[in-house]
């Protein structure tokens, strides 16, 4: 199912041109990658083109860019029975892809596929081509007054081919499977702008800002399918013509925005800045589309001041103060309407049925971001960084709240609620070592949020509606999503069976006393699902043309998932009888007086009964440090390339996610999950060694 040292090529040109008057850049790209699992892979063309003219006062430019890509193989995100990576952890070992015989066997007795059959006899293809393109037109009517105009596109088409095999896999009960989609996004913008700017006396500086933004998004979709092909070696919709099935679909959205900014600063020490804006999206109703928004920011540079006007240990000293409102709109088109759908059938006749259930008055969720800064640096500016104070409160959030089902609707967006960020951000950089022919630089950012819900949707009595899951919940006073599950208690070494326990509903009540049903044990908040810090470290070594540059990332402080744990830690038929078992069950408890927190094995499906149900058994401590990216190269000597015929060479090697450290030794997957906190049967990352050479002439 692995492909080893699956290799991925990336070849680029480029070439420019011209003077302080006319200039051009044009380039062109080609990547070819091998996924890590077999039959994936990706190819990549690109090209751009950039362009400048200045003349008198008239100033042009443009900008276009075009990929295009195709992608085979994209199960992920879930246990696809046609994934290879699903095959790595779920097919029990005892089959085999290929027969004595050498043909493939499509014959297991489980519901996993042979992928190897799968990969090499269907078709999982995204064929994407994007285009953007920016054009600027700017005009000066004298030093202090500049107009621009900015025009861009950003256009996408998206080819998609599915085929399912007769034979095995997921197109054996049509008897073949095909699905064709064509997909095109377009998005168009247009931007005026005109600034003034000018200084009095020398020491009073002003600018003021005005634009108006307009934007406009149109998507179509066009799909087909079918069942039941006629003959091998057909492979398009076209060929498939039993219960065929067509499917059209159109959406649109506009945003309209004005922006007004004013920026004061005198003698360059104090500094403030104004900004006003009004957004209007068609995702809202007419009388509820516009919002507006604004910003105070203030900032005083102290080093500029003559007290430290001869510092030599001071460079830059600057404090910084901002707050303001900003809004989103990320809310599903149509959200404000109540719908019918129309794509159902009763009795063979087209029925029709509602859809969603609309909120006439739902607008701009808001969000109040404040910071307080400080800049720095000292020592000839050696060591330079800053420390912000954030706090960020938003509120009229966007959200699914739930309706009662005699509504005919399970739930409907409402502008409410209110979440609360705070946190801290520092960043620092240090040059170590500083002369002429060696430098190390060490540098350094790191952040740490805590977030809390301060508010929620109310039921008819006043009281809050909790959004709680089987594995997480959202109430007043905590985290978001904050972990919600049955605590794990291990093993009871006398005879083998799970414990847990007994939880409370408030980590400030939670008892400690182990029950043997899990039934008995209740849901307990037991950790954070984002991470409260996050950072990085990274440090640069030059010596004459050697260079060597590390960067590492680290997260931690919340708890992450293994989502699938409970079929192949399963100590029961789930993992010996219908899917693989995990190296971990070799940990099972076997006799009186075994310590272990695998159960003893059971011939039964029963989660409860073999321990595998959704408890803190599966949950571990989320922090890891991973050695993102390490390049080593050397830069051959000018006189050296010259004779060669080009102005400069430089020959490289990067290592990519080469090294990681994890926190917690239970964790058998890749610590970096997604926003949901939970690990899915994603291809694993990738880890890559590159080499690279790059010829300027």
């Amino acid at each position: 199912m692995k492909v080893k040292d699956a290799p991925d090529a990336t070849y680029s040109f480029s070439a420019q041109g011209g003077n302080a008057t006319e200039n051009f850049r044009l380039s062109i790209g080609h990547r070819k990658t091998m996924g890590t699992s077999i039959g994936i892979d990706y190819e990549m063309t690109s090209g751009a083109f950039d362009y400048k003219k200045i003349a008198g006062k008239v100033e042009l430019s443009t900008s276009t860019r075009v990929a295009n890509s195709i992608q085979n193989g994209q199960f992920e995100s879930s246990a696809y029975f046609a994934a290879p990576q699903m095959t790595r952890i779920f097919m029990p070992a005892v089959f085999q892809p290929f027969n004595a015989d050498g043909t493939p066997n499509i014959n297991l007795q489980t519901s996993i596929f042979n992928t190897v059959y799968v990969a090499r006899n269907n078709i999982q293809k995204a064929d994407a081509t994007r285009a953007l393109s920016n054009s600027t037109f700017g005009y000066n009517f004298n030093d202090n007054l500049k107009f621009t105009s900015t025009y861009s596109l950003d256009y996408n088409i998206t080819n998609s081919h599915r085929f399912e095999d007769k034979n095995h896999g997921g197109g054996v009960s049509e008897n073949g499977y095909a699905y064709q989609s064509n997909r095109r996004n377009l998005t168009w913008a247009l931007a005026n702008t005109l600034k003034w700017s000018n200084t009095f006396n020398d020491v009073h500086y002003v600018s003021a800002l005005a634009r108006m933004s307009f934007q406009k998004n149109k998507y179509d979709s066009l799909s087909a399918s079918g069942e039941n092909v006629a003959a091998d070696g057909l492979f398009y919709v076209g060929s498939f013509n039993t219960n065929e099935t067509g499917y059209g679909g159109f959406s649109d959205w506009k945003e309209l925005g004005y922006l007004a900014l004013v920026d004061y600063a005198y003698d360059d020490k104090y500094v403030a800045n104004l900004s006003w804006r009004r957004d209007g999206s068609s995702r809202f109703a007419k009388d509820y589309r516009f919002g507006d928004f604004w910003s105070v920011g203030l900032a005083w540079n102290i080093d500029e001041e003559d007290f430290l006007a001869d510092s030599d240990i001071i460079n830059t000293l600057k404090i910084r103060a901002s707050t303001g409102e900003t809004g989103q709109n990320s809310v599903a088109i149509n959200s404000y309407q109540s719908l019918f759908g129309y794509g159902g059938s009763y009795g063979d006749n087209g029925a029709v049925a509602p859809s969603s259930f609309g909120n006439a008055i739902l607008s701009w969720e808001k969000q109040t971001i404040s910071d307080l800064a400080l800049d720095y640096a000292i020592l000839d500016n050696r060591i330079s960084g800053s420390i912000t104070l954030f706090e960020r409160k938003s509120n009229d959030l966007l959200q699914s709240v739930p309706l009662s089902l005699t509504t005919g609707h399970s739930s409907q967006v409402k502008n409410i609620g209110e979440v609360e960020n705070k946190g801290i951000e520092i960043e620092i950089s240090a040059d170590v070592i500083k002369s002429d022919n060696f430098s190390w630089n060490i540098y350094s950012n790191y952040t740490n949020i805590k977030n809390k819900v301060t508010s929620l949707a109310k039921d008819a009595d006043g009281n809050d509606i909790n959004l709680d899951g089987g594995l997480s919940r959202t109430r007043v006073g905590e985290e978001i999503d904050t972990w919600y599950m049955r605590q794990w208690a291990g093993v009871n070494s006398e005879d083998g069976t799970p414990m847990w326990y007994l939880g409370a509903d408030q980590a400030s009540d939670n008892d400690m006393s182990i029950v043997n049903n899990w039934n008995d044990a209740n849901q307990t908040p037991v950790g954070k699902r984002m991470p409260t810090y996050t950072g990085g470290l990274g440090t640069r070594i030059n010596w004459g043309g050697f260079y060597a540059d590390a960067n590492f990332y680290f997260s931690g402080g919340n708890k992450i998932w293994e989502s699938w744990a409970s079929y192949n830690q399963q100590t029961g038929q789930r993992s010996t009888l219908s899917y693989n078992g995990s190296q971990k069950l070799m940990e099972r408890w076997q006799k009186p007086g075994d310590i272990t927190d695998v159960p003893k094995m059971r011939w039964s499906s029963s989660a409860t009964l073999t321990g595998s149900a959704t408890s803190t058994r599966f949950l571990y401590d989320g922090d890891y440090v991973r050695l993102r990216d390490l390049v080593v190269g050397f830069n051959i000597p000018k006189d050296a390339t010259e004779r060669l015929g080009f102005d400069s060479i430089q020959i490289s090697a990067k290592g990519t996610n080469i090294w990681t450290w994890v926190k917690d030794d239970d964790v058998s997957f890749d610590p970096e999950v997604g926003f949901g906190g939970g690990w899915n049967i994603y291809t694993p990352i990738i880890k890559s060694i590159s080499l690279g050479l790059n010829l300027k002439f």
